[in-house]
């Protein structure tokens, strides 16, 4: 077998094992963690709150903020914007 092909295995049976232990796969999971860290970042005004949320995105290694709003918004419900306003409310 080639590299590349032995290389492609590895990856393929790495992506089966994560499946099947987590019942999720590894896009799910990272982006579930991502989501659960955003949340986090956007929360936390003093220490975040310099960033815009392309910033926490790019952050968080998303490289469009149409698709980090996309999987933010499938996981949380509302918008980082939304969210963010709503963390910002409950400061005062």
């Amino acid at each position: 077998l080639s590299i590349r092909r032995q290389r492609q295995m590895c990856i393929r049976d790495r992506s089966h094992t994560i499946n099947k232990i987590f019942g999720n796969s590894f896009s799910d999971m990272l982006n579930c963690y991502r989501t659960k860290e955003a949340c986090r970042r956007l929360s936390n005004i003093a220490s975040y709150g310099n960033l815009s949320i392309d910033g926490i995105a790019k952050g968080l290694g998303y490289k469009s903020r149409t698709n980090f709003t996309a999987v933010f918004k499938k996981y949380i419900g509302m918008t980082p914007s939304e969210y963010q306003k709503i963390a910002k409310s409950n400061l005062k």
